[in-house]
């Protein structure tokens, strides 16, 4: 699995930023979330509706895709910095 555990804000965080991705399907594949970069995000990637996952599966697994404008909601975040807020 990819040990990604998001059951806290603060756990979510520390797990995302700056956190190469792990798992068998993305592991080596990059960072979960790049600060700043939304295009070098795993994260993003695996949201957005626009493109395919780039390893592993579209997020959230089982549950309905999100939305454009929840999409662009992360990439906006990523891209203002990734902060803690």
């Amino acid at each position: 699995m990819g040990h990604l555990d998001m059951s806290t804000k603060s756990l979510a965080y520390s797990n995302l930023v700056g956190v190469s991705a792990m798992g068998t399907a993305c592991g080596g594949m990059g960072t979960r979330v790049v600060a700043s970069n939304a295009d070098g995000s795993i994260l993003y990637k695996k949201v957005d509706p626009g493109q395919g996952a780039p390893c592993g599966s579209k997020m959230p697994l089982g549950l309905t895709p999100l939305t454009e404008d929840q999409a662009n909601e992360i990439e906006s975040w990523i891209n203002a910095g990734a902060m803690n807020d």
